[in-house]
């Protein structure tokens, strides 16, 4: 494999998007394959889907040099022979900081999501789980819904100020020796 990783720690190299749908999306650049002649970026995005509730996703964006020619990765499955194993919990982490730049930009009241797979196996799952913690520190609840024909859905609802101040008390309390 000879895919290099550029990113950094945050800030990393970002763009920011309106659309004329309402759409936002942001872009991280993270790597490059100078073999293949790719750029690689992780894009996150709160698009139009329910009356007041954005879907949230995030895909990894390929472009080719050569061409500006886009190819988007929405499944981790179709990325495994362009990461290595090791850049993966770094793609990660930039997702994560992604959503808290997202929700510093824009906080909706409810958010809708669902994985890209059908079925996804037990490690996209743990990936899964750190975003929706990644909504819960910014205030979100998180509501797993029933798998709607394999796909796995969440709602998450924001908190008000004062509940996600009390909840902050609590978490930081357990941490207390």
């Amino acid at each position: 494999m000879a895919f290099e990783w550029r990113g950094g720690d945050p800030p990393y190299t970002e763009f920011e998007t309106y659309t004329d749908d309402g759409s936002l999306s942001l872009k991280y650049y993270v790597g490059l394959d100078q073999e293949k002649g790719a750029v690689y970026f992780v894009a996150l995005e709160f698009s139009p889907y329910l009356d007041n509730a954005p879907e949230f996703s995030f895909c990894i964006v390929e472009r080719l040099t050569s061409s500006d020619r886009e190819n988007l990765y929405y499944s981790g499955r179709n990325t495994v022979g362009i990461f290595p194993d090791e850049t993966r919990s770094m793609i990660l982490d930039v997702i994560v900081g992604g959503i808290a730049e997202l929700l510093r930009l824009e906080k909706p009241e409810t958010i809708y999501r669902a994985t890209a797979d059908y079925y996804p196996p037990e490690p996209a799952m743990e990936k899964h789980r750190r975003i929706g913690e990644a909504f819960k520190q910014h205030g979100y609840n998180v509501w797993a819904c029933d798998s709607h024909h394999g796909q796995q859905v969440w709602f998450m609802t924001r908190l008000s100020e004062q509940a996600y101040h009390q909840w902050r008390a609590i978490i930081e309390a357990d941490d207390e020796p």
